[in-house]
């Protein structure tokens, strides 16, 4: 057990990095996806920061505005919050 106190978890980059990315490239702001969405820029914000899950029906709105599948927001989630759960685990041992 000694070995997994050693080591360091690799960057778990969480759906709202590429969120960012991909307002980013078409230079909105966090207003304008929310505009897009249908939903509160305070939703899009926690979104960005991952504090806020990816549901099926945002992974959809997503696809939509991003031309993704749903299906890609809902495995980027899925694997961050996953991964979240992994790196808390080894820190508790």
């Amino acid at each position: 057990m000694v070995l997994l106190n050693k080591i360091k978890p690799y960057k778990n980059i969480g759906p709202g990095h590429h969120i960012q990315e991909m307002i980013e490239l078409r230079d909105w702001t966090q207003q304008d996806l929310a505009d897009v969405l249908g939903v509160s820029a305070k939703h899009v914000n926690k979104l960005l920061k991952d504090e806020q899950p990816v549901t099926l029906h945002m992974a959809k709105l997503l696809g939509e505005a991003f031309d993704l599948s749903p299906q890609y927001w809902v495995n980027l989630d899925t694997n961050y919050r996953l991964n979240l759960e992994k790196i808390q685990r080894i820190q508790m041992v």
